[in-house]
């Protein structure tokens, strides 16, 4: 599918042609590229966020566990 866009700025095309160039490829192929990002981009931001999520709840278990293992070694010293 082909999209279209009239009116940009000479200074915003040069701009993208010169970052296409950096990357070593064509101007369409790099906004090809942004554009196919940008379209997933809410998915890639709810992943990390559920990821993040993960790991908050992986550390509390963690923290909670080392707790009750404290917990249990104090017993054991004392009842010696």
């Amino acid at each position: 599918m082909d999209i279209i866009i009239r009116n940009l700025d000479v200074k915003s095309v040069a701009k993208l042609d010169e970052m296409a160039k950096k990357k070593g490829i064509s101007r369409q192929e790099f906004l090809k590229n942004y554009i196919e990002t940008l379209s997933v981009l809410d998915t890639i931001r709810e992943n990390d966020n559920r990821y993040i999520d993960l790991v908050n709840q992986m550390a509390f278990v963690i923290k909670e566990n080392t707790n009750v293992l404290s917990q249990i070694r104090i017993d054991f010293i004392l009842e010696d």
